[in-house]
């Protein structure tokens, strides 16, 4: 992976919060809580690399979350929160299904 700054990096799956795709520049965008990396992967090979991970879901069209690093879940507002203040929102259309995989992928009962 690249760094923002041109750099070759090792990231660590576990340190990855959120990958997304950038279709202008043709790369995806690995964030983790300190850097954003950059790679030359399209979005369905990042993804088919982190299904060994079971804590990484797809929840929209164009982004991967891990969801062992979100901290906080906001339905009213439509956002799911990381530590500091990172957030990443998501449409109301997938209210529904981001409860499900809340249930499913933290082990959290009725929500």
């Amino acid at each position: 992976m690249k760094s923002e700054y041109g750099e070759d990096n090792i990231v660590a799956i576990n340190d990855i919060l959120s990958v997304s795709y950038d279709r202008n520049a043709r790369k995806s965008i690995l964030e983790t809580q300190d850097n954003v990396y950059y790679s030359r992967k399209n979005l369905s090979e990042v993804e088919d690399i982190l299904s060994n991970y079971e804590n990484f879901v797809r929840i929209e069209r164009g982004m991967i979350i891990n969801m062992k690093k979100v901290v906080r879940i906001n339905y009213e507002n439509g956002f799911l929160g990381f530590e500091g203040d990172k957030k990443i929102y998501y449409s109301r259309l997938k209210l529904k299904e981001i409860r499900e995989l809340v249930k499913e992928k933290m082990g959290l009962g009725q929500i």
